[in-house]
């Protein structure tokens, strides 16, 4: 995919190169969150020994952050970003931060949005982060979507240049959400998600700490913080 950000949006930013750090280690939560999590009996109770995972350094190619991989869109991303839609393990559409849709016409999917959804900065979710990343972010998506209509803060309408019936699973594969205040109003380099981790701590060549993002909307992960050192 070719997508990617206008250029006065994030001109001058390290986003790229922290996100690429942060990304790697979501990565490992998703493949061995649960792998490692062993219990001990303490005077007759189950007690978890582990809520904290720390990885240690391996070679990566340092996966940019808007292009389309098998890992990154559907393994990665979803760790730190959520999109519309997502598939489940047997790769079918399920709602992720829209909890249902339909065509209104043969060009237009409405999307009604989730509600009481939290970036990671604590910003509400609604539907012009939505409208914003597709018209900044996904610039590539101008090919096909000619117009995103904000209905209310939590529905909005994507309208296609012409009928395209696989919209949800271009979504699916590799779509997500950022936080349009946020990229507009400061210059930190923090990547910021709706996901169940969150970026807290980033040492150049030593290492990037993660943290449990307790507001997700699907609820709470196993461990608390998780650590990738070099």
């Amino acid at each position: 995919m070719d997508i990617r950000p206008s250029e006065e949006m994030l001109r001058g930013k390290k986003f790229y190169k922290i996100f690429s750090f942060c990304i790697i280690i979501l990565l490992l939560v998703t493949l061995l969150l649960g792998c490692f999590e062993k219990s001990d009996k303490d005077k007759g109770t189950e007690k978890t020994v582990k809520d904290e995972l720390t990885v240690a350094f391996f070679d990566n190619d340092f996966l940019y952050p808007f292009s389309s991989t098998g890992l990154n869109s559907l393994t990665i991303s979803p760790n730190i970003f959520n999109g519309l839609v997502e598939f489940d393990k047997d790769y079918r559409i399920i709602p992720a931060l829209s909890e249902y849709w339909y065509n209104t016409d043969y060009y237009t999917w409405r999307f009604f949005l989730r509600k009481n959804v939290k970036f990671h900065n604590d910003y509400n979710f609604t539907a012009k982060d939505v409208k914003f990343s597709i018209d900044e972010i996904y610039q590539s998506y101008k090919s096909f979507i000619e117009e995103v209509i904000i209905i209310d803060n939590y529905t909005i309408d994507i309208k296609t240049i012409k009928p395209y019936p696989t919209l949800l699973p271009k979504l699916a594969q590799n779509f997500v959400v950022f936080s349009k205040d946020h990229l507009e109003e400061t210059e930190d380099d923090w990547p910021i998600g709706t996901g169940a981790y969150k970026l807290v701590e980033y040492v150049e060549n030593n290492y990037t700490k993660l943290e449990r993002f307790d507001k997700y909307w699907k609820g709470k992960k196993n461990y608390k913080t998780c650590f990738r050192r070099d």
